[in-house]
């Protein structure tokens, strides 16, 4: 572990283009509500970071960098800025980097996961994902292990992780990513779970980091996560949802909670909650209980 005078020593990797920016609007208040001070670094296609840069100027927090790799690796129906997370890594001059996807809904302060985190001893640190490994890869991945051997390996979600850089662990995820990238239908998520199975594991923060958008603990009184992801398909106050084959509609996705749950699914409040956010409504005697 870094020393212990470094716990706070954190910053935030965020990866976006224009398309993102209501969604990036309310996630980085929320950060900078939470975690006044600490560095955001958003990485960006080239052709964006003009457009980024001026969004960023009431934001002291933020700093924007071009992701020039972005299109050296297959990214399928997904974003090639997916790839720029793995740049965290390499990121040795603070103690850990907290990489979030923009479609979360931040909840309270990540200083006692990056604690858990940076006391597990693990490089990453992150919450389940919903997907097997088996189901990360296509038929065509030949990576040692036969892919029968992957059905049902649980993996964690690349969308909230805690990471201690390492140019070693970094140099060994670029190699795995070289030698992957077109046999993985999950792209850097695939690749981060191959890569963690093979060095060693990670650390699991179990919901304590995040929540996927379909828990039946999002109907608890107070959110028990720090994060609620809304991975595609997302709400519509949330803006435009990329369509991709292998995913179900919105309307599907609520029927099936209704189904499941036998409630319904509690739009209206995440509706108000992200909008605070996004109009930087979090005042501090309310922030704790939105």
């Amino acid at each position: 572990m870094k020393p212990a005078e470094r716990r706070d020593d954190f910053g935030f990797v965020l990866a976006f283009d224009p398309g993102y920016l209501r969604m990036a609007t309310a996630l980085v208040r929320a950060l900078v509500h939470f975690h006044p001070g600490h560095r955001i670094r958003v990485y960006t296609m080239d052709e964006h970071v003009e457009a980024l840069t001026a969004w960023a100027r009431p934001f002291r927090e933020v700093e924007v960098v071009p992701y020039r790799p972005a299109h050296a690796l297959s990214f399928g129906e997904w974003h090639p800025l997916v790839w720029a997370k793995l740049e965290a890594f390499a990121a040795e001059d603070s103690a850990c980097e907290v990489v979030l996807d923009v479609d979360q809904i931040l909840y309270r302060s990540l200083s006692g996961c990056v604690g858990e985190a940076l006391d597990a001893g693990k490089i990453l640190s992150a919450s389940p994902d919903i997907t097997d490994l088996r189901g990360h890869l296509l038929p065509s991945f030949n990576g040692g292990e036969g892919l029968d051997a992957l059905a049902g390996v649980p993996c964690f979600n690349a969308g909230a992780m805690i990471v201690r850089p390492s140019r070693e662990a970094y140099r060994e995820l670029i190699g795995m990513a070289r030698a992957h990238h077109a046999d993985v239908r999950l792209p850097e998520q695939a690749i981060l779970n191959l890569w963690a199975r093979q060095a060693g594991g990670h650390h699991d923060l179990g919901e304590a980091l995040m929540l996927g958008p379909w828990s039946p603990r999002l109907l608890e009184p107070v959110v028990p996560s720090c994060l609620v992801h809304f991975w595609t398909p997302r709400p519509p106050f949330f803006g435009p949802s990329p369509l991709r084959s292998s995913e179900p509609a919105w309307e599907e996705c609520l029927r099936d909670f209704a189904r499941e749950t036998g409630q319904g699914y509690p739009l209206e409040r995440f509706e108000r909650d992200f909008l605070r956010r996004l109009q930087g409504d979090l005042a501090e005697g309310s922030a704790r209980h939105a």
